[in-house]
């Protein structure tokens, strides 16, 4: 069997015959479909062990290969060799790298990434996006060729400012194989937008401004930012957790105004970020 596949190497794992007390080692022949790569082994065998292994290195992604093993008995002068046994396997394509969010709103994420090399049209990339706390995740497949991505029409108001893990894997079809081979995933964080806060009005009482809280369910805390419309002025920033407000409408008095002045005010829902960017 072929086992723990990479781009660049796989190890090769096979049970030694029983009864056979003159078995000395082993020939393997490794190929590649493209002739590319043709290597010819001996692996001495090792009686203390029931499954020998075997690395092969230095091969090339996406590309498949044929290895052919036979055992090789010794006594004396004479050698004999079994008939061979024969697998076939694909090494892995590269993984894309460098997965960043290109740009969010409330209801989709626009990632971007480095494709591998070698990334051509007619492969293929696997993508996914997940999150767990809302039930959420969708699959899609797009060109080799591309390097961004829209997750748009991500689900409203319970899909706003949730974090989503999303998911991108590169899909190849090697010369010679039917069957495709993916790359290790590679895997993001990223969150959406809140939603804003509405209804924002001049309160009852003096300096004091009210809105109803952002509708997104993952709101950590509200950014309160305001500033005189006198050159030069620097703003000023008040900041309070959810928790300290339980009504759907929160109010805020906004300390150290200058009468007959001018501000332009600004509110915003805030959520905890995984990724910065």
């Amino acid at each position: 069997t072929m086992e723990e596949v990479t781009p660049k190497d796989a190890t090769l794992k096979w049970v030694a015959p029983e009864g056979h007390k003159r078995l000395r080692a082993f020939r393997i022949l490794i190929s590649s479909f493209d002739n590319k790569i043709k290597r010819e082994l001996a692996v001495k065998h090792n009686a203390d062990k029931v499954v020998n292994s075997f690395l092969i290195d230095d091969l090339a992604q996406a590309t498949s290969y044929t290895v052919v093993i036979k055992s090789v008995c010794v006594f004396e002068s004479l050698k004999t060799i079994s008939d061979e046994e024969k697998l076939t396997f694909s090494s892995l394509p590269n993984s894309a790298t460098n997965l960043t969010l290109e740009n969010r709103l409330p209801n989709s994420l626009t990632i971007k990434w480095e494709p591998p090399l070698q990334a051509q049209a007619s492969h293929k990339y696997r993508l996914a996006i997940e999150s767990a706390s809302i039930g959420y995740s969708a699959d899609y497949s797009i060109a080799g060729d591309k390097s961004t991505f829209n997750f748009s029409k991500l689900p409203d108001i319970i899909g706003t400012g949730v974090t989503y893990a999303v998911r991108v894997e590169y899909v190849a079809m090697p010369v010679g194989s039917d069957k495709e081979v993916t790359s290790v995933p590679l895997t993001g964080y990223f969150t959406t937008k809140p939603l804003p806060p509405t209804n924002f009005q001049l309160g009852p009482e003096q300096n004091e401004v009210r809105f109803v809280k952002s509708a997104s369910g993952n709101v950590r805390e509200y950014k309160v930012r305001y500033k005189s419309s006198e050159e030069g002025s620097k703003a000023e920033e008040l900041i309070f957790p959810t928790q300290a407000v339980s009504a759907t409408t929160c109010a805020v008095k906004l300390e150290g105004l200058t009468p007959g002045i001018q501000y332009k005010v600004n509110i915003t829902a805030i959520v905890e970020d995984t990724n910065q960017a």
